[in-house]
């Protein structure tokens, strides 16, 4: 059944004037026909119709939306595109008709769907599309089509004209390619036209044959130079006017073409090019042939190797730097390579390998310090296994083959060897004690470490960490420490004595808004900007490892250094998207980090960049952040808890996903780095990874919210700080006293 848009009311009225019989179709009539005349309308009727008549004259002509034609389709028409380059931009303009009953009404919000082929891609701008020459309003895309919503009513079997811009054709080059197309009422797709689509410009190559050849010198290799030439989507470009150009090597070594070189033909239909014979100069060594098409340089250069005679060089390959416990074998063989001056490998060479006759030395599968192997045909020669002798030490074994010779260095060992104290940190009636392992395990892994004080018990900990907070020690009294390795043999050498140092008096800062700092314990006042005029705020403050010093942040990034805490940067002088939040410093003192609320991180000093939030989309804002023990990581937490991980520091999970009573405001990482807490503002603590759970005041009413929190130097305990400076202690961190009591100017701000 055939439907008819409706009639425009004043002409209905007019209609009616004159006697002429009225048919009004809507949709749902479903083809019922309503029709009178004038000499049947009584006189009542007459003048209720010349009242509503002269009403409906007085509005605009209403138009009723066409009828629903589901299932119909359109009739084909064409399709032409303005560029046909794979993976080009280009417009697509498509012409159809609609059929009897697809006439489609733009109040109605009726769209038109362009299908092309896969990875067509349709703009998702809805001023890229025109139909009937009106800019559309809305488009919406998914996967090589777009639906359309007409700006213009468009009635029954009428010519359509779309215009999509900014539409990138497919990749794939093919000789015919069509588009289908369907409207909302209009809903079976009709294919529109075809249309092609070719490669585009030369882009690179791909290498068929005549590569990594191998030539002794003025002579010509064995095969000519084949390739495909292609576009930037694989697509083979045929009629590509190429150019092949020997680029001598870094010895002076090159080659050159039969006829003219470089050597210059097209690409056939295929894309396929093939140069002239190759013929190699007299220098040996390595050289490379480039392709190039027109001022372009394809990818994929060839590589030639022109042989020479003598071998030059003799490289250890593998061996050196090994240790063996006494009286058992070597686990990597010895091996070198030789090779000519220009790295050309020589096979079939002997090469003997010897070891010393007296001392620490070992033996050879032969049962003697000396064995010879012939190089194969990589030119690599590989000694026969080797078993380290009763005496302990290092010693060198030799390789050598003609007037060459090359060495590798092997020790005779039963216990691992020092470790490196990298630093002694001195903290609350405890030191952080920081090393490296040492260069020799023993050849047995490492089970643990022992750190030895200068007064007071050893400590021992386990081989998978490097780092220690040896406690128990006197606040004010100088220490020294040594650390030796355990293996499965037993405990090896002590390393160097750290430097002395002397674990810092007992107690804690607060900072404020204004950057008034209150001191507690023993901690000494260095300094405030609480008598300053800040051009923003105090949000966090940072402590030296030595609890000599700190530094004040304030929310445009100015940093305020006092004690021996020393300025190394700042962002107050930066346009900030966010403003900044916490900052953290480095082990060592020598740096720390800023981080804004959008995740932005600013390092200064010895503080490194890992990463940052600042260009992800976040659910809520950061407010704190923490580092590993090394500084090689760090994690920043946000309002709802999540977590996020950058460089060593590990995700041991986060409170994103829970619904919180309050929003967490900073965090604290374990001294260890294997764990962190949060803290929310009433309180509550959450524990991940090896972060232990001492108490919280979640369940406590509280005068003010918790602003911050920080762990004990042992890692067995925390201080929370709250808005008004009332202080909460956990674990083993002590109370030293707080501003719970006291009028302040401004709200506490941090802890330190």
């Amino acid at each position: 059944m055939t439907w008819v848009p409706w009639i425009g009311i004043s002409t209905l009225v007019f209609v009616v004037a004159v006697g002429a019989a009225v048919t009004l179709r809507r949709r749902g009539d479903r083809g019922h026909r309503h029709s009178a005349g004038i000499s049947q309308l009584t006189r009542r009727t007459r003048r209720i119709a010349v009242v509503v008549g002269a009403a409906l004259v007085a509005l605009a002509s209403v138009l009723i939306a066409p009828a629903f034609a589901s299932g119909s389709s359109v009739t084909a028409g064409a399709v032409s595109v303005s560029s046909t380059i794979a993976g080009g931009p280009a417009t697509y303009t498509v012409s159809f008709t609609t059929s009897p009953g697809g006439a489609l009404v733009a109040v109605n919000n009726d769209s038109i769907t362009l299908v092309g082929p896969g990875n067509t891609s349709f703009s998702s701008s809805p001023g890229d599309y025109a139909v009937n020459g009106v800019a559309a309003t809305s488009a919406s895309t998914s996967p090589h089509s777009v639906t359309i919503v007409t700006p213009v009513d468009v009635g029954l079997s009428t010519s359509v004209t779309v215009v999509a811009s900014n539409t990138t054709n497919i990749s794939t080059a093919g000789g015919s390619y069509s588009l289908s197309v369907n409207t909302s009422v209009d809903t079976t797709p009709t294919t529109i036209g075809t249309y092609a689509i070719g490669a585009g410009p030369a882009f690179q190559v791909q290498l068929l044959a005549g590569n990594h050849q191998t030539a002794p010198d003025g002579t010509a290799f064995a095969q000519t130079l084949s390739a495909t030439v292609e576009d930037q989507f694989h697509n083979p470009v045929a009629g590509a006017s190429v150019q092949f150009t020997p680029v001598a090597g870094g010895s002076g070594s090159n080659g050159a073409f039969a006829g003219t070189s470089p050597y210059i033909t097209t690409s056939d239909s295929a894309g396929l090019i093939t140069s002239s014979a190759l013929t190699a100069n007299g220098i040996p060594g390595s050289f490379t042939v480039q392709v190039h098409s027109g001022a372009t340089t394809l990818n994929n250069p060839f590589t030639e190797t022109i042989q020479t005679g003598g071998a030059s060089q003799l490289l250890p390959t593998e061996g050196s730097l090994q240790s063996a416990v006494l009286g058992t074998g070597f686990s990597t063989p010895f091996s070198v390579t030789l090779q000519d001056p220009f790295g050309v490998p020589i096979p079939g060479t002997p090469v003997t390998f010897t070891a010393p006759s007296t001392g620490a030395s070992g033996t050879f599968a032969n049962g003697t310090n000396t064995v010879t192997i012939t190089t194969n045909g990589s030119g690599v020669a590989t000694a026969t296994p080797f078993t380290a002798n009763g005496i302990s030490g290092a010693y060198p074994v030799f390789a050598t083959t003609g007037t060459l010779t090359t060495g590798f260095v092997a020790s005779n060992i039963t216990l691992p060897g020092p470790p490196t104290i990298i630093t002694a940190t001195p903290l609350d009636a405890s030191v952080r004690i920081r090393w490296a392992a040492p260069v020799f395990t023993g050849a047995s892994p490492i089970t643990a470490y022992v750190i030895t004080p200068s007064s007071g018990p050893a400590v021992t900990v386990s081989s998978t960490t490097t780092m220690a907070v040896v406690g128990g020690l006197v606040d004010g009294t100088p220490y020294s420490f040594t650390v030796s390795a355990i293996n499965a043999v037993g405990t090896g050498p002590p390393s160097a004595p750290s430097n002395p140092v002397t674990p810092r008096l007992a107690g804690y800062w607060l900072v404020a808004s204004d950057g008034g700092i209150f001191t507690f314990g023993n901690h000494h006042f260095d300094g405030s900007t609480g008598a300053v005029h800040l051009n923003s705020p105090i949000v966090g403050m940072a402590a030296t490892p030595d609890g000599k010093g700190y530094w004040l942040v304030a929310s445009d990034g100015g940093i305020f250094a006092f004690g021996d805490a020393k300025f190394f940067g700042s962002a107050g002088r930066l346009p900030l998207k966010k403003p900044i939040v916490a900052m953290n410093s480095t082990a060592d003192g020598l740096g720390y980090w800023l981080v804004a609320s959008d995740g932005g991180i600013f390092a200064f000093g010895d503080a490194k960049y890992h990463g940052s939030g600042g260009s992800h989309h976040l659910n809520k804002p950061i407010v704190g952040m923490a580092s590993t023990p090394q500084g090689a990581g760090y994690w920043l937490v946000a309002s709802d808890g999540g977590i996020f991980s950058f460089g060593t520091a590990k995700f041991h999970g986060s409170t994103g996903a829970i619904a919180l009573n309050k929003p967490i405001v900073g965090m604290a990482g374990t001294p260890d780095g294997k764990g962190y807490w949060l803290v929310a503002s009433d309180g509550g603590i959450f524990t991940f990874g090896g972060a232990p759970f001492f108490g919280s005041t979640g369940a406590v009413t509280l005068q003010k919210p918790i602003v911050g929190m920080v762990p004990s130097p042992t890692g067995r305990g925390y201080w929370l700080v709250a808005a008004d400076g009332g202080i909460f202690t956990f674990g083993d961190a002590s109370f030293y006293g707080s501003t719970g009591a006291l009028h302040l100017r401004a709200p506490i701000v941090g802890l330190g």
